[in-house]
């Protein structure tokens, strides 16, 4: 979806346009700079700044493991002992900060917005790359204020993609904002070299590496033992650092920020996840195949007949029929919807096509496929497309079958 506006001040009357990109929104109502003129070298007699010091993040049987320590240090001195340095971005992205919490914790807020602006203006979620380069292009903005030596950040990033990439990927920057795809593990922050050394250990040569990659070595790590590494290695961390040194020490204070993580198991979503029922339609059938069927209120009353293909006499409508009627209906609501969203006309003849197969499989199980065919005289083919595209994200149908029934869709 594109948004139009004009510049704030707007003598000019200059028409503008958007691609769901929240910092250019920000740029555009001159609301946000990040140019090098806008920061001023610190003082000679600033205050030492506060960091944020250890995180750490690693692959493990069922997902991503993120742990970062609870202190935030200014010098050799304890500022915080409660710090939350892991964060969630979305529900698909979490990020893990070590450096400056007030340069990491505007950025993550920035992102957070951003993610949410982008899924509510495009209609579906930014994908996994482009979450990625966001946060490189903000430490990227970042820069003068880490040549000056204050609010460096240098986080780990770890995310998902349900469509593409359900396995949640591990990715670390350095202070330019170049991004990197941690294979295994990704440390940060003054007490990374130690953490690093740790992880390449336990990984190459323990013989009971946190993720497995062969057949041969014994089983990856699950959730306790993989959560009880991060726990030792901070207290072996809090014994090492000047900031962190102490005798007494509990997991509850210096590593309560772990996150455990879990690849999508696709679980249905209850009752209760549902925020409002907008509508509700029950109806009963009796006799299968081959029997009645009728809506609760008395709108649908319909005598099924089993197919031929099936052993049946193919006389009446079969329940292929009934879901065909009702996906393309609301497909083409969806599509109308998506136009409307984007200033796009749909002409008055704008049609869907919903072709259903009953299909069986080499172990006779019996599957459905689906072809959707939209028509649109006047329209564009790529930009019927596009429509088709964003409007499968926004069906009810399609998403209800969303990893289960293989649709095509064609522009006609």
């Amino acid at each position: 979806m594109n948004f139009t506006g004009s510049r704030p001040g707007g003598a000019d009357g200059l028409r503008v346009i958007g691609t769901g990109d929240f910092s250019e929104l920000l740029r555009l109502c001159g609301t946000h700079s990040a140019a090098p003129e806008n920061f001023r070298a610190p003082s000679v007699h600033a205050p030492v700044q506060t960091e944020a010091t250890t995180v750490l993040s690693f692959h493990y049987k069922d997902g991503v493991l993120i742990a970062g320590d609870r202190r935030a240090t200014a010098g050799n001195i304890i500022m915080y002992d409660r710090a939350d340095k892991v964060i969630d971005l979305d529900q698909d992205t979490i990020i893990a900060i070590a450096g400056s919490p007030a340069v990491a914790f505007e950025m993550a807020r920035t992102l957070q917005t951003s993610f949410q602006y982008y899924r509510r203006s495009q209609l579906q979620a930014l994908s996994l790359g482009a979450k990625v380069r966001a946060l490189g292009k903000l430490i990227k903005d970042n820069l003068p204020m880490t040549m000056q030596g204050i609010g460096a950040v240098v986080p780990i990033l770890a995310a998902r993609d349900h469509t593409h990439q359900p396995e949640p990927s591990l990715y670390f920057y350095d202070a330019l904002g170049a991004q990197f795809n941690a294979v295994d593990f990704a440390v940060s922050g003054s007490g990374s070299p130690a953490a690093r050394s740790v992880l390449q250990w336990i990984n190459r040569w323990s013989g009971n590496p946190t993720r497995s990659s062969c057949s041969t070595l014994p089983p990856s790590r699950t959730v306790p033992p993989a959560a009880s590494i991060a726990v030792r290695m901070f207290s072996r961390r809090s014994k090492c650092s000047r900031a962190m040194g102490s005798s007494h020490w509990t997991s509850k204070r210096f590593a309560n920020a772990l996150l455990h993580w879990k690849q999508p198991k696709n679980k249905p979503k209850t009752r209760k996840e549902i925020m409002k029922v907008l509508d509700s339609i029950s109806a009963t059938n009796i006799g299968g195949r081959n029997g009645k069927g009728k809506s609760s209120d008395g709108k649908v009353e319909i005598q099924f007949s089993l197919a031929k293909a099936l052993g049946g006499k193919g006389e009446g409508a079969t329940p292929e029929h009934m879901f065909a009627l009702g996906y393309s209906a609301c497909f083409a609501s969806a599509m109308q919807f998506v136009a409307g969203q984007k200033k796009i006309h749909l002409p008055p003849d704008f049609s869907v096509t919903t072709k259903v197969d009953l299909t069986q499989t080499d172990a006779n199980q019996f599957q459905l496929q689906v072809e959707l065919t939209a028509k649109a005289p006047g329209i564009e083919k790529a930009q019927l497309e596009e429509l088709l595209k964003t409007a499968h994200t926004v069906c009810p149908y399609s998403r209800a079958i969303n990893g289960n029934v293989d649709v095509k869709l064609t522009a006609a």
